[in-house]
């Protein structure tokens, strides 16, 4: 196993620096410090011009699911990290949006995810069966919406995927 114990000094100069040293202590008593500036920043003024890509209309497929493939299979060449995460948004039971991160597993005639049926956003699917799924991939400058309804797999494909789940 192993052991994080941080400390943060701050020192008074015309920017604020932050020294962050963490001690890693590993069967081998590694040590590892890192530093790093903090400079103060207004969230509102922080702008990234995305420009590597554009979206034409007239260049992408007619059918969705079938465009989605595309940007998905190139997010995968793309070796991005997570590139089949979503964020899932359901509705609660008192109407308020709850959204996670899921996995992407499969993409047949819709987007195919697991859940335990007895979670959280099991029972909220059950209850509501709508959700929007987003897929962001900064590197690629592409988000990608799905806004539908939501069904359950069938038992096989449900049952095959849990016996295959390392864990």
């Amino acid at each position: 196993g192993f052991r994080w114990i941080g400390r943060i000094v701050l020192h008074k100069k015309s920017r604020l620096d932050a020294a962050l040293k963490l001690n890693l202590n590993f069967k081998n008593a590694i040590r590892v410090i890192i530093l790093r500036k903090i400079t103060p920043m207004k969230l509102a003024d922080i702008r990234i011009d995305y420009s590597l890509k554009t979206l034409d209309e007239h260049e992408v497929l007619t059918d969705p699911l079938e465009q989605f493939r595309v940007w998905i299979d190139e997010a995968h060449h793309a070796k991005l990290n997570e590139w089949n995460a979503m964020t899932l948004s359901t509705v609660r039971a008192d109407g308020r949006p709850n959204g996670r991160i899921v996995l992407l597993k499969d993409v047949d005639q819709g987007l195919v995810f697991f859940t335990n049926y007895e979670s959280a956003k099991g029972n909220e699917l059950r209850e509501h069966p709508f959700a929007a799924a987003t897929f962001f991939w900064p590197e690629l400058e592409r988000q990608v919406r799905f806004i539908g309804k939501v069904e359950k797999v069938s038992d096989d494909d449900s049952d095959a995927y849990f016996v295959s789940r390392p864990y």
